[in-house]
């Protein structure tokens, strides 16, 4: 049997390589993404690693031949779950003119791993999976988790299973547990913001424009003012939109915290030092594009001026993996400890999560669902993350309550008007 290992960008560029080179006689045996170069999986170059086979080579080694027969139920559910899509993918898979070029190719990797199931099986080699942990498969493929961490999830999962079930007679429950399980132990405990008694922290958000940068600010500030009982201090930088600064004021002036606007780096010390009484200092950055290097340079000054403890980078949670990827890399500049993934209430499918963690680690912080101040945040966990990607509900409910409700009620009872003032002039901004 003829090996050979073909590598691309996507899965897209890859499987186009390995159709030059054997057209519909490849087997696919093994696929990987992995990221080269950069330093901690940021400022690297994804790559997708597809080893494969002549279809003739391994016909001649199995010396068999096999019936048709029925296709197992994951190809069945495979079949459905691309006619759902309804997407028709271009054959050039080279070509990538936009958004819907990219997603038919997305579409045709994973007509490509079906095809590859179907193949198997005719040729007798079907995989080893029950119906639970194909159909389990397909909902991870389905949420956009990339294809190497589906594969070996679900192998790890099997694993599990036949140790604990050596008859086989495990239930689809017992499934769910396992891939929740596994998924969990990705991230095996969030990194949100934690203050010693004593310790003074200053915390600056960054990030593209429009990923809820300051609303984040405020939700924080409304958690460790209320739940915490700690001094909280805000900083905002944001100058370029005037809208923010007042959205700012308004949750500052509802939260009875000191508020301090920086025109310029220059101005930053003297702002932090009118806040050295604050045991928690959050800074809101102004919005930068990821390829405005100027502007990041710019960002970055104002950071080297505030010397904050931490960065944490927010991350729109409803764009796609590569956007999310670009912008990791492209703030790498800036040095950020933490991610926080924004609007995770707009995502369609939230796959790109674990995708990320595979790239750069557990190094996520929290995870925003809403607008609702201070609700909808949530420290990052493995189960929350499983709970999302195996299509629970998003809603600001399963957030965890703040345990002073007291007062955030008395906060969204009297001071509606002011919120409403605030989000008016963000949106008219």
């Amino acid at each position: 049997m003829k090996l050979r290992t073909f590598k691309g960008e996507t899965m897209a560029a890859a499987l186009a390589q390995v159709k030059r080179a054997w057209g519909d006689r490849a087997v696919i045996l093994r696929t990987r993404n992995f990221c080269e170069g950069g330093v901690l999986g940021v400022g690297g170059r994804n790559v997708v690693e597809i080893t494969a086979t002549d279809d003739a080579g391994a016909a001649a080694e199995s010396g068999r031949t096999t019936a048709p027969s029925r296709e197992p139920p994951l190809v069945e559910a495979a079949r459905s779950r691309i006619g759902e899509l309804g997407v028709t993918p271009a054959r050039d898979v080279e070509r990538d003119d936009g958004p819907s070029h990219r997603l038919a190719h997305e579409v045709e990797a994973i007509r490509d791993m079906v095809q590859q199931v179907l193949s198997e099986t005719r040729r007798g080699r079907q995989p080893d999976l029950s119906d639970d942990l194909l159909a389990y498969y397909t909902r991870l493929i389905g949420q956009h988790v990339a294809d190497e961490i589906a594969r070996r999830l679900i192998d790890e999962v099997r694993a599990a299973l036949i140790e604990e079930h050596p008859t086989g007679s495990f239930s689809a429950a017992d499934v769910e547990t396992h891939v929740t399980d596994r998924i969990a132990r990705m991230l095996p405990h969030g990194a949100p913001l934690t203050i010693g008694n004593g310790q003074r922290k200053v915390v600056a958000l960054v990030g593209p424009t429009g990923v809820g940068k300051t609303t984040t600010a405020a939700k924080l500030a409304a958690q460790f003012k209320l739940r915490e009982r700690r001094r909280v201090g805000l900083i905002t930088a944001d100058t370029y939109r005037i809208a923010a600064v007042e959205q700012l004021k308004v949750y500052a002036s509802i939260l009875d915290v000191p508020l301090e606007v920086v025109m310029s780096p220059q101005d930053m010390p003297a702002a932090m030092d009118r806040l050295a009484s604050c045991d928690l200092v959050l800074i809101d950055t102004a919005g930068r594009s990821q390829r405005d290097a100027s502007r990041l340079s710019e960002l970055k000054r104002h950071l080297d001026a505030a010397r904050p403890d931490e960065v944490h980078l927010v991350v729109a949670g409803n764009v796609s993996e590569a956007a999310a990827l670009e912008v990791i890399r492209r703030f790498s500049v800036v040095a950020p400890h933490r991610l926080i993934f924004s609007k995770i209430d707009e995502a369609v499918t939230v796959g790109l999560i674990l995708n990320v963690l595979a790239h750069i680690g557990p190094r996520i912080s929290y995870l925003t669902t809403g607008q609702s101040v201070p609700n909808d945040i949530e420290p990052a966990t493995g189960r929350r993350l499983a709970e999302l990607i195996l299509r629970r509900p998003v809603a600001s409910s399963d957030a965890p309550p703040c345990a002073h409700s007291g007062p955030i009620a008395r906060i969204h009872a009297s001071d509606a008007a002011r919120l409403d003032e605030g989000k008016a002039l963000l949106r008219s901004a």
